[in-house]
């Protein structure tokens, strides 16, 4: 079960670098069972900003299967939201950890986009650091948007077959890039990995450890690159802290009191009613024991006893949204107050999360599909 934060609407997962290696090696296994695809987003602070200003890229970061916290600024407001991620997972470091991955489980890797050569550079340099590692670099044409590239260049991706394709297409060129062409490449992961091939190449120069370590590596990154990034970190800075502040006003940390919620079997469907809130993870056994997360099963969550939008109970409905759909079945919320329904909405969660104004409607046997 996915922990996770809502930061202005963008699911962080709360995970460690070991955790999101280990995540991508089952997405592997499954995707290679199953041929489903997997995306993978390193969420800093220009990913929270654009995702709630741009609703279709939102979307896709809402949806993607791992969101990892790569940014301090992030790491900073899930400590304010009172669900601390435990520490930064920063694409460039995440890059080599992978490579020794699938040396050790015989996955095959694909370094796709950055300057040219620097992806062929960064492939043999991971080469000869691991053993038996089979990975390829293809710097390829650059383009102006993401969802818009010749056919050639997609023959290539599909002529290496790789296991895991990391993107370096810059934000939010890549995340738009991946979600056009996932279902035609038949990669079980694809992750955005921005501008993690420069700093592993050498041709961008990275913060000191000490510096990364303090939070501060954004600071090194305009010292270095003024002309490119001061504009950017400055609009971003603007818009970031308001949209954490008024998050944080709306829906603060949790509400003072809360309730085990209580289940109640229909047919297919569990009903969950939550009094004051939710928090799926102290309530996990209790789901199972409802049989909420049997294959097929509608599970309704009557919220008329929430009248406010916490954080836990956000990223509750998002991580069991999430669960749910990956099993086949589905999530439909009911009754929710007003007060709640705005709070969803300005979020932009109300284009995830299903919604109808009662229990009874939820368990219309013909008004949804068990099988989203």
């Amino acid at each position: 079960m996915r922990s996770l934060v809502i930061v202005a609407g963008i699911p962080i997962d709360d995970v460690t670098m070991a955790e999101t290696v280990d995540r991508i090696a089952m997405f592997v296994e499954d995707g290679r069972f199953s041929g489903r695809t997997h995306q993978i987003a390193t969420v800093n602070v220009d990913f929270v900003v654009s995702g709630s200003s741009d609703p279709e890229l939102g979307a896709i970061l809402q949806a993607a299967d791992l969101t990892i916290p790569d940014g301090m600024p992030v790491v900073w407001a899930s400590k304010l939201f009172g669900r601390p991620v435990r520490e930064r997972v920063a694409g460039a470091d995440l890059v080599p950890e992978l490579a020794g991955l699938a040396a050790r489980l015989d996955y095959s890797m694909m370094l796709f986009g950055s300057g040219p050569g620097v992806a062929e550079s960064v492939a043999a340099t991971l080469s000869a650091r691991h053993s038996g590692l089979r990975i390829t670099g293809y710097g390829g044409p650059m383009f102006d948007r993401g969802n818009e590239i010749d056919d050639q260049v997609l023959d290539v991706v599909r002529a290496a077959a790789p296991d895991i394709l990391c993107v370096a297409l810059g934000h939010p060129k890549q995340e738009f890039w991946i979600d056009a062409y996932r279902d035609k490449l038949d990669v079980p992961v694809l992750i955005g990995v921005g501008g993690s091939l420069d700093f592993i190449a050498g041709t961008k120069s990275r913060a000191p450890v000490w510096i990364r370590e303090i939070g501060l590596e954004w600071l090194h990154r305009l010292a270095t690159e003024p002309r490119r990034l001061a504009k950017r970190y400055a609009r971003d800075f603007f818009r970031f802290t308001p949209l954490v502040y008024r998050q944080f006003r709306a829906m603060g940390i949790r509400v003072s009191e809360w309730a085990a919620p209580a289940f109640e079997r229909v047919g297919d469907a569990v009903v969950v009613q939550p009094t004051g809130g939710l928090d799926l993870w102290a309530s996990l056994d209790a789901f199972d024991r409802a049989g909420a997360f049997v294959v097929g099963t509608r599970v309704v969550v009557d919220l008329s006893r929430v009248d406010r939008l916490d954080q836990a109970t956000a990223a509750s409905l998002v991580a069991l949204d999430y669960e749910l759909r990956h099993a086949g079945s589905l999530l439909v919320l009911a009754a929710l107050p007003a007060a709640l329904a705005r709070e969803l909405g300005r979020l932009q969660l109300d284009k995830i999360l299903t919604a109808v104004t009662d229990v009874a409607s939820a368990l219309e046997p013909s008004r949804f599909s068990s099988n989203p």
